[in-house]
């Protein structure tokens, strides 16, 4: 019995190695399908991840092919509108060309001003002078008819020593004195007229060949410019420039009228009224 008892203890001394290099390798099995198992589960979130990727990189294709196809699109509108805004361009260089051309009118128009005003000013002051001298042949002419009704009146050609009153003689004497005075003042307006035509010939060339520029830049303005401010004084420069040129005939007036004063008589041969004997 000992000895069977000893026998078994011998064997169960002998087997415990192996069994425990039994479980140790169970664990060691248990422990690579776990690490395998993770490694599995690994992949299989990559998988994962990779499918979602390639969704959205796909997803992204299609957001740039829209993309490219909208950059085509705003790329061929912008050429649109380049080419437009060039057409525009020289459409409206062509079109406001003529305001360009006004700005340079204007200027123009400015110069002449500066230029023709003074010219105006001295036609204005001849103006008022002929004028003066027209009101003055008028009031002189009114003066000879009255010495010539006068002197008509009184008969002064016809004095009689003793039977003409000495008022009447004193009053002829008068009348006489009073023609000289007036055929001295025939002779200065004369004068005067023939100095004021000179002065207005002098000024009035000088106007003229102005107005010619007035007249040909006014037409231009006219055709491009004419709702601008200095077309509009153009032609008042203009309306006023063939006012001045009409002077002339104020001129001639007063020219006609002194020479038809310097016909005029009181008597015959202008004698100074004399006494005829007494019969």
């Amino acid at each position: 019995m000992r000895r069977l008892i000893v026998s078994l203890c011998m064997l169960s001394l002998v087997g415990l190695p192996g069994l425990a290099r039994a479980q140790s390798l169970r664990q060691k099995c248990e422990a690579k399908q776990t690490e395998l198992d993770g490694l599995r589960t690994q992949i299989n979130q990559m998988d994962t991840d990779l499918t979602a990727k390639a969704t959205k990189i796909e997803k992204v294709k299609k957001r740039l092919q829209m993309l490219e196809a909208e950059r085509a699109r705003v790329l061929n509108e912008r050429q649109a509108a380049a080419n437009r805004l060039k057409s525009e361009e020289a459409m409206r260089v062509k079109m406001c060309k003529p305001l360009e051309r006004c700005g340079q009118m204007e200027t123009r128009v400015a110069e002449l001003q500066k230029r023709i005003n003074p010219l105006y000013e001295q036609l204005r002051t001849i103006r008022d002078e002929i004028r003066r001298e027209l009101g003055q042949i008028g009031g002189l002419n009114n003066d000879i008819s009255r010495i010539q009704n006068q002197y008509q009146q009184l008969k002064c050609e016809d004095l009689v020593p003793g039977q003409t009153a000495q008022t009447t003689i004193d009053q002829c004497h008068n009348l006489f004195s009073e023609w000289n005075a007036a055929a001295a003042r025939i002779n200065q307006m004369e004068g005067n007229i023939r100095a004021l035509r000179t002065r207005y010939q002098g000024v009035i060339k000088q106007v003229q060949a102005l107005n010619r520029e007035i007249a040909s830049l006014r037409d231009a303005m006219r055709r491009d410019c004419s709702d601008s401010q200095h077309f509009a004084t153009l032609e008042a420069m203009d309306k006023e420039g063939a006012e001045y040129v009409n002077m002339g005939s104020e001129l001639d007036d007063a020219d006609k009228k002194v020479k038809q004063m310097k016909l005029l008589k009181i008597a015959p041969g202008k004698q100074k009224p004399r006494l005829k004997k007494a019969p």
